[in-house]
């Protein structure tokens, strides 16, 4: 019973002392991973950068010159300069050459001048004998006379509307108005009018103020062309134009629009 109770009390010990040591070794097992680290870490670096060839001197000298960045200056442009211009001076030779003279030629020359003047001399005195101032004819001016643009006088329909302005030319633009607009009453449109018609009117006033030498320019439809120039045709007389106190012919137009309404 002794034995037994010794051998326990010794094993009990041994237990004890065992899970003693354990303790302190799991009290300091952070320290050993941060040695261990620290070690298999300074074993990298050191692998790193161990040189496994030879290890040989490289003495070259390297001019510090070349390795700078230079700036490479454009090219100068010389211009080149404008020569001096000097002015030639022509010399004056007063040497005379002598010239071949013939005395038949000089002689034949001054009988020419001789005959020319004695013709002219003639011709003068039979122009004064026989052709006198009383017996020139003034000749007539000519029948034909441009037509004019701007009359002193403007031809004038004789309407009331009309003769109610002071002016001419404010009764002559009335008188345009009124047949402008009996063109856009009395003008044959066609039924199904989609778009506008445009065209512009020419023609002359006579010097009895007859509307005559009608044009239509700007549409191709013929039955609108004869209409207005049937209109046209049509209108009353005018007053006629006057410049400088002459029955003159006188140009006019104007233009046509008929909205689609």
């Amino acid at each position: 019973m002794k034995n037994n109770v010794v051998l326990n009390l010794f094993s009990k010990k041994t237990m004890t002392m065992k899970k003693d040591k354990m303790n302190a070794l799991e009290r300091n097992s952070s320290m050993f991973l941060l040695i261990g680290l620290a070690i298999s870490l300074s074993f990298c670096l050191l692998a790193f950068k161990w040189k496994t060839y030879r290890q040989t001197e490289n003495r070259v000298w390297i001019s510090i010159d070349n390795s700078i960045d230079t700036l490479e200056l454009p090219p100068s442009i010389n211009i080149p300069q404008p020569k001096a211009f000097i002015p030639k001076t022509k010399k004056h030779n007063n040497f005379v050459k002598a010239s071949e003279f013939s005395l038949n030629e000089a002689i034949k020359e001054e009988y020419e001048n001789m005959m020319t003047k004695e013709n002219q001399t003639t011709q003068k005195e039979f122009e004064d004998d026989f052709i006198s101032e009383d017996y020139i004819e003034e000749l007539d001016s000519l029948p034909f006379k441009p037509d004019i643009t701007n009359p002193s006088v403007y031809p004038v329909l004789n309407t009331r509307r009309c003769q109610k302005y002071k002016s001419n030319k404010d009764q002559y633009l009335c008188s345009l108005e009124y047949i402008k607009n009996r063109i856009k009453n009395q003008l044959y449109t066609p039924d199904m009018l989609f778009e506008e018609i445009r065209f512009s009117v020419a023609f002359k006033i006579d010097t009895s103020g007859k509307v005559v030498n009608i044009k239509i320019v700007g549409t191709d439809d013929s039955l609108i062309k004869n209409s207005a120039k049937k209109i046209l045709s049509n209108t009353p007389l005018f007053s006629p134009p006057i410049l400088h106190g002459e029955k003159r012919v006188m140009k006019n137009h104007f233009g046509v629009i008929i909205k689609n309404e």
